[in-house]
């Protein structure tokens, strides 16, 4: 007893000499006496500057504690803040620390704000305070005494109103946390705890406002490495927009009933996952939707998934258009080995202004981890809007190798039966066969397509070269297609109107993200009413410019070979083309419902354009023309038959003439160069022969306003003998100008008899003409005209020795009266 009694002694003697001890330490001990020291030792070893405005306190009864207030703690040889907090309290029970254990009994951050920063280096603004990039420092030998190891056990963690900001300087992510709220209970080893964050999240790059919450039950197994959470209750509000994702109204909400993970063997394990919630994204208004997942298993190390009863569904709406979906996999188990499981099947169901009712199924899975095959993939779908609809089934089979991440799908046979009102045939069978492999690895996507719609056996190579950024390939051959036999018709009276209304803007912005290349080959094409065989073009886009060239085909009897550019960037145009041995006549009534020319021959045409309306693209039209012809006709005035009808040059009206298409002016070659300044085509240089005519010509054309006005002085130079060659020698070498006016489409004829006239009088039948008059006024009246003067016979003297003056009706008639008398 006596040795109990002074062992009691002993112990109480000992703790009340420490209680002293700490006392008087307590008492004469002032931390804040060691901060200048502490903060150089900041500057010196770590080259950072640490600022400590208040005040250092220490307890040490029953715990070893320190408390501070204002802090902060610049980034590393700079005066910028990295991180500061506006107080900090931490504590550690004291006899614990005797037998190596560490029982903190509180953390306490208030203030905290961090800034993180990572550089264009790829090196983060710490990674000198945790010692990237030095020599790994040398383990400490053990020592002899060194027994079990120190064992955590903090009462609670508590951080209040912290901040901590992100910045990539290599690709402008800037993004912020703000309110971060965090409260613990107790964290010890293998001991349950819980846990309550929350927080808000601000970005600038990528543009975000989300708040999050979580709250559960958490246990640490820190020797194991084993981390389990329970009854976790998680959400997230708000919105965000990177690029062309943009995701707003966000409501989501998170339940899990357990979760484990096994960071030594990569496993992880979940129990009784529902989600739920509602947002909007790429203009689709999400009202509801839920995903539950009873079980999921996940080993990484060991290549293995397991999914029990996973299902999907999904309500919302798209413009005026309601949308359902739903899908179910009732077990699917992959392994290294083998994988199995049941048919996932699914449903999609659109209503409104588009109707779509489609369903799914996928079953026959094999394969193992590293490579796996669904024998049968189905999907049959029903589609209808305002005027049209589409039935049809779609199946092939999938397999994909997972390291190497390729993905095919096999024998893919589809078809679809189309219904619509504008399409010729009103309804269309379209059978479509091929393949698709994806090499996710590469990021590229091909596929080889066969189908026929119509008339019109296609086959297809297309691919993305490249997912990111989107590239595009394509070789299509197409045996023949009438492209206008699916354009919608004009309205009626549109053409009357000149188009129905005003010009809709010309959107080229679809072309400044595009990069694609590819061929086009067409046996017989016919668009906008042009007929072409041999099609030919080559496609290559990139930077918002589409350079198509070569652009052949053949074309009414001749050949076509050409080029055309869009820049989208400016929105400008270039054309070039070479037309050989074209029958023009043809192709102008097709083009253009223009039946004015005929002929064979060349047309070259080099042309630019900018604007972003039809109007002001042909206004600011500028370039070069030349067309040679041979064998050919003006069409809608006969110009050698006005020249030789002698009434009809003296006599007939002055006005307008509309064309006529009985009538027309044969030529055997005909020439012309036009230069093309802002829309108005400008050509002195016609030049045109034929065994009756030599003609010269000049004038514009005013595209922008669809008008001409153009002169042709055609002379007579008749040759040829036979029926009339007679009447036409005898007018060789008058001219008559006629004028080409008025609207492209309808053209106005202008004959100049009055030219023709003064022409023919001064010409070999104006001597002619003299000479039948034989004198008196109209002798003189065309010695007048034609500079010549006439023969004066002398009159017989009137009695009483006076001429005798000429009748009064002689003196009235007219010029062409007397001309048109010598003609007869």
């Amino acid at each position: 007893m006596k040795l109990l009694k002074w062992l009691g002694i002993g112990i109480g003697a000992i703790v009340v000499l420490l209680a002293v001890g700490i006392g008087i330490v307590s008492a004469t001990f002032d931390p804040n006496k060691y901060k200048d020291q502490i903060t150089q030792y900041a500057r010196g070893k770590q080259q950072r500057t640490l600022v400590i405005p208040g005040n250092l306190s220490l307890s040490f009864f029953p715990k070893v504690g320190v408390q501070v207030g204002e802090l902060s703690l610049s980034e590393f040889n700079s005066d910028k803040v990295f991180v500061k907090l506006t107080g900090a309290k931490v504590s550690v029970e004291l006899l614990p620390l005797l037998s190596k254990q560490v029982v903190v009994d509180r953390v306490q951050l208030d203030g905290l704000a961090a800034t993180i920063v990572k550089g264009k280096n790829g090196k983060f603004n710490f990674d000198d305070l945790a010692g990237g990039g030095g020599a790994p420092a040398k383990a400490a030998p053990a020592s002899p005494s060194q027994g079990q190891a120190l064992k955590l056990d903090i009462d609670s963690v508590k951080i209040a109103n912290a901040s901590i900001s992100y910045k990539d300087e290599s690709n402008g992510t800037q993004i912020g946390i703000t309110e971060l709220n965090l409260q613990t209970g107790r964290i010890a080893d293998k001991t349950p705890t819980t846990l309550d964050l929350s927080a808000k999240i601000e970005g600038v790059k990528p543009k975000a406002s989300l708040a999050l919450g979580l709250k559960g039950g958490m246990t640490l197994d820190l020797e194991a490495k084993k981390f389990a959470f329970s009854k976790l209750a998680a959400s997230l509000a708000g919105g965000m927009q990177d690029g062309a994702t943009n995701l707003s109204g966000l409501d989501i909400k998170f339940e899990l009933a357990k979760l484990d993970l096994d960071s030594k063997t990569n496993r992880l394990a979940i129990e009784g996952l529902a989600a739920s919630g509602s947002g909007a994204a790429g203009g689709v208004q999400l009202s509801s939707f839920s995903a539950k997942a009873p079980k999921l298993n996940l080993d990484l190390a060991g290549g293995q998934i397991e999914l029990d009863r996973i299902s999907l569904s999904a309500s919302g709406k798209q413009g005026a258009d309601q949308f359902e979906m739903q899908v179910n996999a009732p077990r699917l188990s992959v392994s290294k080995t083998a994988s199995s499981g049941e048919a996932i099947t699914g449903s999609v169901k659109v209503t409104g202004a588009q109707n779509l009712d489609a369903k799914f199924n996928l079953s026959g899975v094999s394969g193992n981890a590293k490579a796996f095959a669904i024998s049968n993939i189905r999907l049959d779908y029903n589609a209808k809007n305002a005027d049209s609809s589409a039935v049809g089934t779609f199946s092939t089979a999938l397999s994909g190798n997972l390291e190497a991440q390729i993905f095919e799908l096999k024998k893919i046979d589809a078809n679809v039966k189309i219904d619509n009102p504008n399409i010729p045939a009103k309804t269309v069978t379209l059978p479509i066969q091929g393949s698709l492999r994806a090499d996710l690895g590469k990021g590229s996507v091909s596929a080889d397509i066969s189908t026929k719609f119509d008339e019109s056996s296609i086959q297809a190579k297309v691919g993305m070269p490249k997912l990111a950024p989107p590239s595009y390939r394509f070789d299509i051959a197409i045996d023949k297609l009438n492209a206008d036999r699916y354009r919608t018709a004009a309205p009626a009276g549109a053409a009357a109107s000149g188009g129905g209304g005003a010009e809709k803007p010309i959107d080229l912005s679809g072309l400044k993200g595009l990069t694609a290349h590819g061929t086009l080959r067409v046996g017989a094409l016919q668009a906008n009413n042009i007929k072409l065989s041999n099609v030919l073009l080559t496609l290559n886009s990139a930077g918002g410019k589409v350079q198509v060239a070569p652009l052949n085909a053949g074309l009414y009897g001749g050949s076509m070979n050409g080029a055309a550019s869009i820049d989208a960037n400016s929105n400008t145009f270039a054309f070039k083309n070479n037309l050989a041995g074209v029958q023009v006549n043809p192709l102008m009534k097709d083009a253009a419902n223009q039946d004015i020319l005929e002929g064979k021959g060349n047309v070259v045409i080099d042309v630019t354009s900018s604007g972003n309306l039809p109007s002001a693209i042909k206004k600011a039209l500028n370039g070069n023309v030349s067309v040679k012809l041979a064998d050919g006709a003006i069409r809608g005035i006969n110009i050698a038959e006005r020249i030789r009808n002698a009434k009809s040059l003296l006599g007939a009206k002055k006005g307008a003439e509309s064309a006529n298409k009985s009538e027309k002016t044969d030529f055997s070659e005909l020439s012309l160069s036009a230069t093309i300044v802002n829309g108005v085509a400008t050509s002195n240089d016609l030049n045109m022969a034929s065994p009756l005519l030599r003609a010269k010509g000049a004038g514009q054309v005013n595209i922008g306003a669809n008008t001409l006005d153009y002169t042709i002085r055609p002379k007579l130079v008749a040759t040829t003998k036979g029926q009339e060659g007679k009447s036409y020698e005898q007018l060789s070498g008058i001219e008559m100008p006629v004028k080409i006016y008025g609207a492209l489409d309808a053209p106005q004829y202008q004959p100049d008899y009055a030219a023709a006239a003064m022409s023919a009088a001064q010409s070999e039948i104006g001597g002619k003409l003299l000479e039948k008059a034989g004198g008196g006024k109209a002798a003189g009246l065309l010695g007048a005209l034609t500079g010549k003067e006439a023969a004066k016979p002398t009159a017989a003297p009137a009695p009483g020795g006076v001429a005798a003056a000429p009748a009064p009706a002689e003196e009235k008639k007219s010029t062409k009266d007397k001309l048109k008398g010598l003609l007869k």
